[in-house]
């Protein structure tokens, strides 16, 4: 999603609408300004850290911080900066919601739970382990088995848990003597 800004009367230049920061609207006695300011590399604030800058050292790079554009047309609501505004901030809007979706959809589908697979050979159990939380509302004991992706508890009662590696951020093992 991008919006095109007139450079002149013949060039538009595009511009990415995450790579905007707000938009504003101001009249000044007979003119209507239209501000557009940007994320750039130098201002700090969040939003800007997600966008991908090119090569901070390269002496020749440009960015721009900000674009004013001015009409002399003020007939109130009629002004075609002032429907410029609402539009691109509803784009705005449009673009964070898809980011969000996205950003959604690439968590669901790394969390998604695949079944667990046995270890060819061997089937390694910890026996007589305690789970917490209880799952049944007194202290739940059960068997703790590894498999090639996972662990999985299964208390004395039946109940199982699935946890796969991918869901797993520390892991330790200490054997006892």
């Amino acid at each position: 999603m991008t919006i095109l800004v007139p450079i002149n009367q013949e060039k538009f230049v595009p511009f990415h609408i995450s790579t905007i920061t707000n938009v504003s609207v101001n009249n000044e006695g007979q003119w209507t300004y239209l501000r557009i300011n940007f994320h750039t590399p130098s201002v700090g604030r969040s939003g800007a850290d997600t966008l991908v800058f090119p090569d901070m050292t390269d002496p020749n790079a440009v960015f721009i911080k900000e674009l004013t554009l001015k009409n002399s047309d003020h007939r109130g609501d009629s002004n075609h900066l002032k429907k410029a505004e609402k539009k691109i901030k509803e784009l705005i809007k449009k673009g964070k919601v898809i980011d969000q979706e996205k950003d959604e959809r690439k968590e669901n589908g790394a969390n998604a739970l695949q079944p667990l697979q046995y270890i060819s050979g061997r089937r390694e159990t910890l026996e007589h382990v305690v789970i917490k939380p209880n799952l049944e509302g007194r202290k739940t004991i059960g068997n703790l088995e590894i498999h090639k992706n996972g662990l999985c508890f299964v208390s004395s009662k039946g109940v199982k848990v699935e946890i796969p590696f991918s869901n797993i951020k520390h892991c330790f093992f200490q054997p006892c003597k």
